[in-house]
């Protein structure tokens, strides 16, 4: 992940945070509701927009119709994928081609201006340069990067980091898989990887796959919700919650400070979970 990428998330989620004390601390002080942006005491979020268009709009449809051809850059012997993107959707879509196309059809000029995509050796790399202009390109998030993917593609490496945007993978699968969530949204329809490593700041993450070997999950302030294939037995656990919560299968983990490990001697693979004031849900599917 890129280091003032991560940087920034977190001092986001840090304020985020004290905004929420100092709204709980005005209310005992006898504070309400009636500011600037309220009406009739509930407050109106759209006065403070623009909003992410991703919040309101139903992203089903963002699986172009086009699977079966795709114009756009084309790769080939491509072993890494690292993907990082601040703002606009991003979807990964497995086809029965042998190359990867990256289609940029419904990205804005705006967003497009700041797109980086190229191959480094057997690298694929697709990021955001530097934006300086939020507030003039935040509008533009219901721009749609689509990558289409062969669907035997097996990375040694993928690195997917979303910002503010969103992220949705039909299918991938990867020796080591990497994926961080700012305070944007994620949904990994179908993953396989020996080793898995998620980091959620504010954001939500939905995931269902397998794991061979390890998953570590960090959890700041948002929602991580897994479905792993094979049953709680399978799987050893380390789990440790500032003020969260956790739960992996039968066992809830919750409250202040709160630790618990298990089946650490017999687990085929481990599960290192932490969560600082978020949610993770671990579920469990014996197919």
């Amino acid at each position: 992940m890129n280091k003032r990428w991560k940087t920034f998330w977190i001092v986001c989620a840090t304020v985020f945070t004290l905004g929420i004390v100092m709204v709980g601390l005005g209310a005992t002080m006898g504070g309400t509701l009636s500011l600037a942006g309220s009406q009739d005491g509930i407050l109106n979020w759209t006065s403070f927009g623009p909003w992410p268009n991703w919040i309101t709009t139903d992203v089903t449809d963002r699986f172009s119709s086009s699977q079966d051809s795709a114009d756009g850059l084309k790769f080939t012997d491509i072993q890494n994928l690292s993907v990082d993107i601040g703002l606009m959707t991003v979807v990964m879509i497995g086809w029965d081609e042998d190359e990867i196309v990256i289609d940029t059809s419904d990205v804005s000029r705006e967003l497009l201006g700041q797109l980086n995509i190229g191959a480094s050796g057997d690298t694929l790399n697709i990021s955001m340069r530097n934006v300086r202009n939020w507030s003039g390109l935040i509008g533009n998030q219901s721009s749609t990067l689509r990558i289409f993917m062969p669907k035997d593609q097996v990375f040694d490496r993928a690195d997917l980091f979303i910002g503010a945007g969103e992220i949705i993978v039909e299918q991938i699968e990867a020796t080591v898989l990497d994926i961080s969530i700012g305070a944007g949204a994620g949904e990994i329809k179908e993953f396989s990887a020996e080793t898995v490593s998620i980091h959620v700041g504010a954001g939500r993450l939905e995931m269902s796959g397998a794991v061979e070997e390890q998953l570590e999950a960090d959890c700041g302030m948002g929602e991580v919700v897994l479905h792993l294939d094979g049953t709680e037995a399978d799987f050893g656990y380390a789990i440790d919650v500032g003020m969260g919560s956790v739960q992996v299968g039968s066992l809830n983990v919750s409250g202040m400070g709160r630790q618990a490990t298990g089946n650490l001697q017999t687990a085929e693979a481990m599960l290192n979970i932490r969560a600082g004031m978020g949610r993770v849900e671990v579920n469990f599917i014996d197919r």
